[in-house]
């Protein structure tokens, strides 16, 4: 039984894809990409997916003012949290799909605390949605490397099940046209060559 259950952990979510939102993607980066843990502590935002669907796609980002914010310890301000929740995403058909937050010295690994707080949330999710809750819960870690760019390492985890290990899963950047492209790619390109992206994916924020 334990072999078995050790199967069905590596095999939940093997080579997985999570979608994101073009313009979801740009807040990300011009919020959380523009901070600098060592100096800034860590920041953080929700993650919004569409009420009822299984969470693959992240619709929409919010950062999310930290009480308090350390390398070590994130402490969410949970009357904005909710405020956002009620006003910004329930109205829209959305519901929380999960946190980004930021570490330093290009560290993707979640810590012991970013795993208690997660399932801790989770399970809050779980009881308040019931059979609407997403089946996959998002904890991506956006990391910056010697040079200061910023990378994301994207961690999901099974709601229906979770004491399960999180595991890694790939993540793009779609438009409205259904193209997509590898977040870190997308950063790149951004950097490099933002006409040729523009060109590609069309202007953020347009009309789809």
């Amino acid at each position: 039984m334990i072999v078995f259950k050790r199967l069905a952990d590596a095999a939940f979510g093997r080579n997985m894809t999570v979608t994101i939102d073009r313009d979801a993607a740009e807040n990300i980066i011009n919020s959380l990409g523009q901070t600098r843990p060592e100096r800034d502590g860590e920041h953080y935002g929700m993650l919004a997916v569409r009420h009822k669907s299984d969470g693959a796609h992240i619709t929409a980002f919010s950062p999310i003012p930290a009480h308090s914010a350390t390398s070590e310890l994130i402490e969410i301000d949970e009357r904005v949290m909710a405020g956002y929740v009620q006003h910004a995403l329930h109205p829209n058909g959305m519901i929380p799909g999960g946190f980004i937050h930021t570490h330093p010295r290009n560290d993707p690994i979640l810590s012991e605390e970013d795993l208690s707080l997660t399932r801790e949330y989770m399970q809050r999710f779980k009881n308040f949605y019931g059979e609407g809750a997403p089946d996959f819960y998002h904890m991506p870690v956006m990391h910056f490397e010697r040079d200061g760019k910023p990378n994301i390492t994207t961690w999901v985890f099974d709601m229906n099940n979770p004491d399960r290990a999180p595991f890694k899963a790939k993540m793009d950047v779609v438009n409205g046209r259904g193209q997509s492209m590898e977040v870190n790619d997308y950063m790149r390109m951004r950097e490099h060559n933002a006409p040729a992206l523009d060109q590609a994916f069309g202007s953020p924020g347009q009309q789809r």
